[in-house]
């Protein structure tokens, strides 16, 4: 049995005694029960969250929330602030993952680089809906510190009244306009994109996981062969899982523990399989291409852990298609199935929910359009003032690029 689930599967082989075996079966069962339920969930759960904090952004929730809001949280802060691009950052990528998946059918192994082009797309609409969400926060503990509670106005009514609500201080509006195509947002959309590649980022990795390809956790990795996987190498499979988690979904051994009393560290019980990747069947196809065949390339096989809820679903998928493939060579059918696509498109792994660290970009953009902050006066000159940042961020690298060419050109000079 090459996989949990059917034939052709990527796992490697692990169970050696029927106990072993029969607890094995219990945890999977186990776990991809109450994986399966809550799954079931995540769409609603993305939409919920998607439109709770755009609405919040919107300022279209009830203005009771404000009598909260200025009773429980300080308004003077910037925490708020960064919290909220963190958060606008996660959910847009989160919504990219879910209409990558579900409507353009896109997965990590779809063929490149269109998952990489979409991924640097999605940085940079995620970038500017942080520092927009990030400029909202502000603006709204603006107008909920100058909002008056004991009046029987509303807060629109006062906003038009008093035109603004300062923070730390009281002044005049100076109106801004800002354009949205400009070198502004080209600006906020770099400092994203190289801010999600100094947290680790991989543009291709928002995409959804493909199961019969590597996934968006694939991280470390071992050589492998088209052998199962040796005792030895069980072990550090079972090592790297408990440190980066299934390449596929992401999952850890923490998720994946029954009750407190499961097994601890040291028990025999596999929580993660060595995935062959590519799995054993697509490599079979692949390596009967004509040119592979003519050139004598056979595929190289690596080695990437993979849990156990996984595993069964990309044993059953290429099971079905395996089966499937057969029964058309039976019948001396061409239109044979590419194993290679059954796992991803709109079969692919939804990890748009999972906490990932490169989500902290959006802080990162955050705290450059509100922090320190002290003289600002009127709502308007938060946009004037991210964009003076900005500006004087790329003043900044302009000039160290220049003197970086001259020194080279200098350099070149001398040796010449």
């Amino acid at each position: 049995d090459d996989g949990m689930g059917g034939n052709g599967g990527g796992a490697a082989g692990t169970f050696q005694t029927p106990s072993l075996h029969l607890c094995n079966r219990l945890t999977a069962s186990s776990y991809i029960s109450s994986s399966s339920s809550s799954r079931r969930h995540h769409h609603r759960r993305l939409l919920w969250l998607s439109v709770f904090f755009w609405a919040t952004m919107l300022k279209v929730l009830p203005e009771q929330w404000s009598d909260w809001y200025e009773n429980n949280v300080d308004t003077s802060s910037d925490v708020p602030s960064i919290v909220g691009g963190v958060m606008a950052f996660a959910s847009t990528l989160a919504i990219s993952t879910f209409v990558q998946g579900k409507f353009l059918g896109v997965s990590t192994g779809s063929i490149r680089p269109i998952p990489s082009v979409l991924g640097v797309a999605s940085v940079a609409a995620a970038s500017l809906a942080s520092h927009y969400a990030s400029l909202q926060v502000a603006k709204h503990q603006n107008r909920v510190a100058a909002y008056d509670s004991t009046t029987t106005t509303t807060m629109q009514q006062q906003d038009d009244a008093f035109a603004t609500g300062p923070r730390r201080g009281v002044g005049t509006t100076t109106a801004t306009t800002t354009n949205f195509w400009s070198w502004h947002t080209v600006r906020i959309c770099a400092l994203g994109v190289l801010t999600f590649k100094v947290f680790g980022g991989r543009f291709w990795a928002i995409a959804p996981s493909s199961y019969t390809h590597l996934g968006s956790f694939a991280r470390a990795s071992l050589p492998a062969t088209s052998n199962y996987a040796t005792p030895t190498e069980r072990f550090l499979i079972e090592d790297l899982g408990r440190k980066w988690g299934c390449h596929t979904c992401g999952g850890s051994r923490r998720r994946m523990m029954l009750s407190l009393f499961a097994p601890s560290k040291k028990s025999s019980v596999v929580r993660f399989h060595g995935d062959h990747m590519p799995p054993k069947a697509v490599a079979e196809q692949m390596n009967r291409l004509w040119w592979r065949r003519l050139m004598r390339r056979t595929v190289k096989y690596r080695f990437y852990p993979q849990c156990i809820h996984c595993s069964k679903q990309q044993g059953t998928l290429l099971g079905q298609a395996t089966t499937s493939n057969r029964a058309a060579a039976a019948a001396r059918r061409w239109n044979t199935i590419n194993l290679a696509g059954v796992g991803g498109g709109r079969k692919a792994y939804f990890h748009g929910l999972r906490p990932r660290i490169h989500h902290l970009t959006g802080g990162v953009l955050g705290a450059v359009a509100v922090v320190g902050a002290q003289d600002v006066s009127s709502l308007d000159d938060y946009d004037r003032l991210s964009q003076e940042r900005y500006q004087v961020m790329q003043d900044v690298v302009t000039e160290w690029v220049i003197r970086s060419r001259r020194w080279i050109g200098g350099g070149d000079a001398r040796s010449g």
